[in-house]
């Protein structure tokens, strides 16, 4: 292997080695939401840290793409630890995708429990306010 593609497949792997530890990060802010909402807790810090480490690896997997495309144009597969790399970070995404469809299923069945004690209380303050009941 030449030289520069050595410097390259180590820019890559270092690369790697970076998405997967944002990627370790986010699970384990995932893990933390899903454990905070079963405990019911407020989300509001986690989301907030959420979107600022999106933010962040959205940035650097930008910055880092021509390093990427550079690698796979030089060679026709990819190097044993760069695919073992790849794989890592896969599963790590997968279980990242299945944290977050868990946690908007949770929040989706809380509203769709909440929505209609919201509506009964609000007819009911409507009604009491109309009819001048107890509370206007």
């Amino acid at each position: 292997m030449k030289s520069t593609e050595t410097e390259l497949e180590t820019q890559v792997l270092q690369t790697l080695e970076k998405m997967k530890k944002d990627y370790h990060t986010l699970d384990q802010l995932t893990q933390t939401m899903i454990n905070r909402h079963a405990a019911g807790k407020s989300l509001e810090a986690e989301i907030e840290q959420m979107n600022q480490q999106r933010t962040r690896m959205m940035e650097f997997e930008q910055q880092s793409q021509a390093i990427n495309i550079a690698y796979r144009d030089s060679r026709e597969h990819a190097s044993s630890a760069v695919k073992q790399l790849t794989d890592e970070t896969a599963v790590l995404i997968e279980r990242v995708i299945e944290a977050i469809a868990k946690l908007e299923s949770t929040a989706r069945q809380s509203y769709e429990r909440l929505t209609p004690e919201v509506h009964r209380s609000i007819k009911g303050n409507l009604m009491k306010q109309a009819y001048g009941g107890a509370g206007t």
